[in-house]
């Protein structure tokens, strides 16, 4: 679950998922083994699968108003 707490208290649910949060949103192709079918695997007590990347891979938090002008960062969306 994500949370939100304002200055002035009040508190949001963001997101609500079954999954570790954004950690691994990344595996979901280039890892022989997903996020999802690690986490089955380690609360069912399971053995975990193989984490071997298949491919390079980047992931990146954008946060923010950045795509405001049609640009992030000087470099055209």
């Amino acid at each position: 679950m994500e949370l939100f707490l304002f200055e002035e208290g009040i508190l949001l649910i963001h997101e609500v998922a079954l999954r570790p949060r954004n950690s691994g949103h990344f595996t979901f192709g280039p890892c022989v083994a997903s996020q999802i079918e690690q986490y089955l695997h380690a609360i069912c007590g399971l053995p975990l699968g193989d984490t071997t990347f298949l491919f390079p891979v980047v992931r990146m938090n954008l946060l923010g108003n950045l795509w405001g002008t049609g640009r992030l960062n000087g470099i055209a969306a």
